[in-house]
């Protein structure tokens, strides 16, 4: 049943988003020790690896449609035999275009063992990264299906038992089998798989077999100027990973990727609150008067102090906890969480400008901020990294974050003021 942004509050919306954030967060603390004591840190290098390979090929071919799909909800919310022609031309075109890649890159996985991953993953392992990706990116999608229909409590409930299934199997097959990573690799993917089917039957109802053209290609346009600055975004994400790995070797990946995941919390915080933000700002907006920009702006100023405060917290907290939840192979990681939390400090204004782009249909000023912002990721990691390390790749990541944001908000104010 569609519901309304008036059935469910801000407040409410924020509250049920915030706490299966948190909920997953603790849930994969708690799981930490357990991974850190059976995985070397080499081993869980490897799981990153994959990770990374999978969504990173998946970034380069999903076009940001789940964008396009989440914009016109709100403009096709009265006509819902329109939305779900465009829903279905986007989804479908997104499973044959992955099927596609699919193919391509299983054909050629030799080449990717024995020329870029340098052994580190095999055919095997790239063909289950493809698919981990696949439906990593599938699984976004739908849940963007939720966040546009105001779903909160089927979000909340998908995101807590995504977390909570992953755990458990991944446990289950590293101390039960003996599988090491590839235990890990098996849990992310059945998690997944599980995910997938299940939001597929919550969103049944927002789909067809009648197929548009003509609102495929309004999506394409629309989405098209997303992917500069989601290009950025893989390179910000996994670029310096890649470099970190490929230049001071897997442990200090694996020591990196664990000053991350305590800094994350800050995002996975933010992001759960965009997911009632976000609605609220397109209801506003579409009204475009003084009234309605004053309360964008006065929730907006509200949303970016509690977001620094929780970012304090965090930094504050982080060296006790790492050395607590982890062994002392990974106690570098210490020193990543607090300057990585800048990374996410300064994507707080993103939160409004990227929307008052949305709202104004100009994404095309996405792109002068991404093409910037990702040159100077590239410099910044092939010039710090080699010779601070992951303490180099943290600092790359916080002033290219710091950049990108300058552009949005000059480009922003000026098609949306505010």
């Amino acid at each position: 049943m569609k519901q309304s942004i008036k059935s469910i509050s801000y407040l409410s919306g924020a509250s049920l988003y915030l706490i299966s954030t948190l909920v997953a967060f603790f849930v994969n603390i708690l799981v930490l020790p357990i991974y850190t004591r059976l995985l070397t840190p080499e081993e869980y290098g490897i799981t990153i690896i994959f990770v990374i390979f999978g969504k990173l090929v998946a970034g380069f071919f999903h076009f940001s449609l789940h964008d396009a799909t989440y914009r016109y909800y709100f403009e096709y919310e009265n006509d819902l035999e329109q939305f779900k022609k465009l829903n279905s031309s986007n989804f479908l075109f997104i499973i044959f275009n992955f099927i596609v890649i699919y193919l391509i890159i299983v054909s050629t996985s030799n080449l990717f063992y024995d020329k870029i991953f340098d052994g580190q993953l095999s055919p095997s392992l790239i063909t289950l990264a493809l698919i981990s990706g696949f439906l990593d990116y599938i699984f976004l999608y739908l849940m963007t299906l939720l966040t546009a229909q105001v779903r909160a409590s089927e979000h909340s409930i998908i995101t807590i038992l995504y977390m909570i299934i992953s755990s458990i199997s991944s446990v289950s097959f590293m101390f039960f089998f003996s599988l090491t990573y590839m235990g890990r690799i098996y849990g992310i993917i059945f998690s997944q798989i599980l995910s997938v089917i299940l939001l597929l039957i919550l969103c049944r109802r927002l789909f067809t077999i009648k197929l548009s053209y003509k609102l495929f290609k309004k999506s394409f346009l629309y989405a098209l100027p997303y992917y500069p600055i989601m290009l950025m975004g893989l390179s910000s994400n996994y670029l310096d990973k890649t470099i970190l790995s490929t230049s001071k070797g897997n442990s200090s990946l694996a020591q990196y990727s664990i000053g991350i995941n305590f800094a994350i919390v800050l995002k996975q915080i933010m992001d759960s609150v965009s997911k009632a933000w976000n609605p609220i700002f397109l209801t506003n907006a579409l009204k475009n008067n003084e009234q309605s920009k004053k309360a964008i702006i006065e929730r907006f100023y509200s949303m970016a102090v509690v977001f620094m405060i929780i970012g304090l917290g965090v930094t504050y907290f982080a060296e006790e906890a790492i050395k607590l939840l982890t062994t002392k192979e990974y106690h570098f990681a210490i020193w990543i969480t607090p300057i990585y939390i800048f990374f996410y400090l300064f994507a707080i204004l993103g939160y409004l400008t990227n929307m008052q782009l949305s709202a104004a249909e100009k994404m095309k000023y996405l792109i002068p901020g991404s093409i910037v912002s990702g040159i100077l990721n590239i410099i910044l990691n092939l010039t710090l990294i080699p010779i601070y390390g992951m303490i180099g790749a943290a600092v790359s990541a916080a002033l290219t974050s710091l950049v990108s944001q300058l552009f949005l908000f000059y480009f922003a104010m000026k098609v949306f003021p505010l």
